[in-house]
């Protein structure tokens, strides 16, 4: 039986969202390590770009190729929507058009 990929789309540019991300990642985590799912995070395996980072298109280029080649081979994708990061949104678009299984979390849906 294949071990279903999951993509964890989030933002992590204000206290609220990085919360949000770490409290997903932490129970997604633990699926991979009954290794029930395998789990792509852009913030805990991927590249983050840090300001005034030298060759910043290269490494922009890197990012996009990274994320999009796991969003194309994943089979779930889970959404934290906190603050509607724009990130996160373009993430699920690209996912939707893909037809992929998108569910979304927010722990504070007022926000």
């Amino acid at each position: 039986m294949k071990i279903p990929q999951v993509y964890l789309a989030a933002g992590w540019f204000n206290p609220e969202q990085k919360k949000q991300m770490v409290e997903a990642y932490k129970v997604l985590s633990k699926l991979r390590d009954k290794e029930m799912i395998q789990l792509f995070s852009p913030f805990y395996d991927g590249i983050v770009l840090k300001a005034n980072e030298p060759n910043i298109s290269k490494k922009m280029e890197e990012v996009w190729n990274l994320d999009v080649g796991n969003i194309k081979t994943s089979d779930l994708i889970v959404a934290c929507t906190q603050d509607n990061d724009v990130g996160t949104i373009f993430e699920c678009g690209y996912a939707s058009a893909l037809k992929k299984t998108i569910i979304c979390y927010n722990s504070q849906p007022e926000c």
